[in-house]
């Protein structure tokens, strides 16, 4: 498995929006993290799947529905050089459970931040 995944792009979405909206490309990943809605008090945040990102947003499935314009906190699990990083909800659809949300950062992550978010949380790495 590469620590370097390729972007994706999405057949269906042309589908249904003939003009692809985002400005950057994204990365399929599935990472741990931590997500805080408004006013959420308290140490640890919603646990929640971060499953693709790019440098300008983030889509993650969530445990309960948010409506969109919501901006929410949303920290990487273990990601050596991943602050917390706030977004704004643009979409969110029920699958069977969960809820998946596509999100835009309010400010668009460096290159630094995306490759730690790439590379994945510091327990998963090999051990020279």
């Amino acid at each position: 498995m590469s620590t370097n995944p390729e972007p994706v792009s999405d057949p269906s979405s042309t589908a249904t929006h003939p003009v692809e909206r985002r400005e950057s490309p994204r990365y399929p990943i599935l990472r741990r993290c931590f997500v805080w809605p408004p006013g959420a008090r308290g140490f640890e945040g919603w646990r929640a799947i971060a499953y693709n990102i790019s440098a300008t947003g983030i889509a993650v499935v969530l445990p309960f529905p948010l409506p969109a314009g919501t901006v929410i906190s949303v920290e990487g699990w273990n990601l050596s050089g991943a602050a917390r990083v706030s977004a704004r909800i643009v979409h969110a659809a029920l699958t069977r459970f969960t809820w998946f949300c596509g999100c835009e950062f309010l400010s668009p992550l460096s290159d630094a931040e995306l490759r730690a978010w790439l590379k994945g949380p510091q327990a998963d790495r090999p051990r020279p």
